[in-house]
């Protein structure tokens, strides 16, 4: 009894633990870097949002927006905050 039990518990676990989905095809991401400021003599992060098709489409243009931090704000406050 206690090793079907574990079986069951083991199979419900793994059954749930799929990493991804392969029907999902890609997904977006945030792509996070830094460049020098020979102003500022500091490295300034940015980030970058690339949609699905961005590694798939490679001769396909996007449009850019650029977003800026504000005071107190960081790179990645327009993805997470």
């Amino acid at each position: 009894m206690k090793k079907t039990i574990l079986l069951l518990f083991i199979a419900a676990f793994t059954w749930q633990a799929n990493a991804q989905y392969p029907g999902w095809g890609p997904q977006s991401k945030v792509v996070t870097d830094s460049i020098y400021s020979k102003v500022l003599e500091a490295h300034r992060a940015y980030s970058i949002y690339l949609p699905k098709s961005y590694d798939t489409e490679t001769s396909r243009k996007y449009p850019i927006l650029y977003l800026l931090h504000g005071m107190g704000g960081t790179n990645t406050g327009w993805f997470y905050d």
